[in-house]
């Protein structure tokens, strides 16, 4: 394989979680090209992740004539394989459009996912996301070594801007209220370390969490931090 085409449009979250996947792709296609297809927005993401060649961007508020743009754009990248992370109405467009001889797809486990959602109602054990990404290299009859996501963060970001080195880092935003945690427990959690461990807290909002940081306004001001849609490689 020369080029591979990973697909995983987003969010947030499940961008990261793609990281030991393509590692693993990796380590199966050592000389290939990597080449993740994501929005725009999580092309920051996308540049942290180890073992990627690149990302090529669908716009955020995209279309359907963006899809075709970009599936055009694709083909001059000359795909051997296509990996299908997403499993939607535009990631199967991009797939099946794609000159690429060989595709693969996870399986998303589409009616587990809503009724966990919808009603609560788990399946016992709980499938990580990361090990449903994984079973594509099965498909491909490569071996699952990297389970674990991590990001490789720039050092002049790490050490360029100083900042603080102990506490606690919480993140109370979601993409949707039922995935999050009430804002208020994140803020007496970060009292409870406060108080009983002395531990401050950076808390990282979103543009729409930015509200969530009422809850913490209790809080001694020296000991809470808001970092407010700041970039991904600046809060690491």
């Amino acid at each position: 394989m020369k080029t591979v085409l990973i697909i995983r449009l987003g969010r947030l979250g499940d961008v990261t979680l793609t990281g030991p996947t393509i590692k693993n792709l990796r380590f199966l296609y050592p000389d290939a090209r990597l080449v993740l297809v994501t929005r725009k927005a999580y092309q920051e993401v996308a540049a942290m992740l180890p073992g990627l060649t690149e990302s090529v961007a669908f716009p955020d508020d995209g279309g359907y004539l963006d899809l075709m743009r970009l599936s055009g754009r694709l083909d001059e990248y000359n795909p051997d394989l296509v990996v299908d992370l997403h499993k939607n109405f535009r990631s199967f467009h991009l797939a099946a459009l794609s000159k690429a001889p060989y595709r693969v797809v996870y399986h998303k486990r589409r009616k587990e996912r809503q009724e966990a959602v919808s009603q609560k109602k788990f399946v016992d054990p709980v499938p990580h996301t990361v090990d449903l990404y994984n079973q594509v290299l099965t498909q491909l009859k490569g071996e699952i070594i990297a389970r674990t996501p991590d990001m490789l963060v720039p050092p002049e970001a790490l050490w360029g801007a100083g900042g603080k080195r102990e506490g606690v880092a919480m993140a109370p935003g979601a993409s949707s209220p039922v995935k999050a945690w009430p804002a208020e427990r994140f803020a007496a959690l970060a009292e409870r370390l406060l108080f009983d461990y002395k531990l401050p807290t950076s808390v990282i909002l979103g543009e729409r969490d930015a509200a969530l940081y009422n809850a913490f306004k209790h809080l001694p001001p020296d000991s809470v931090t808001p970092y407010l849609q700041r970039p991904l490689a600046e809060v690491a």
